[in-house]
């Protein structure tokens, strides 16, 4: 944390698709492991929805996650992670995307820790044919 100014860490990486992970937080941010992949069917093809899986590996505090959508419309998700034992404690959370035409951009928060934020947006590809971001368009 010492090579981060104030301690703080804003690390932002861009790709293809509109593919992009932001991580905000400093000394304080919870002992958190944040995992987004694809959902894969019984063959191993992708299904064009994501999987969370979200791992505590604190094991003095549990950690209200909150996972809030920013562009499509979608529920926000809450999931509470207990401290965790030897293995951690692991949730996993399904990120249905079939309404944004596989698009996605939500960001994760803890309840009580305004500093810590994971964001994550772009496209599932499915190797079907896809559609532009409905979002970009003003279609959603």
């Amino acid at each position: 944390m010492s090579d981060f100014e104030d301690s703080a860490y804003q690390l932002r990486v861009y790709g293809p698709n509109g593919f992009y992970r932001a991580f905000t937080g400093n000394a304080n941010a919870p002992a958190l492991s944040i995992m987004c992949n694809y959902q894969l069917d019984a063959k191993g093809k992708t299904t064009g929805n994501l999987l969370l899986h979200l791992i505590n590996v604190d094991a003095h505090n549990s950690h209200t996650i909150v996972i809030t959508d920013n562009a499509y419309k979608t529920e926000q998700q809450v999931t509470t992670l207990s401290a965790a034992d030897s293995t951690g404690s692991i949730a996993t959370v399904l990120l249905n995307l079939q309404n944004s035409q596989h698009w996605y951009d939500f960001s994760i928060t803890t309840q009580g820790n305004t500093s810590f934020s994971q964001s994550f947006a772009g496209h599932v590809e499915t190797g079907r044919v896809s559609t532009s971001d409905p979002k970009m368009g003003g279609v959603m």
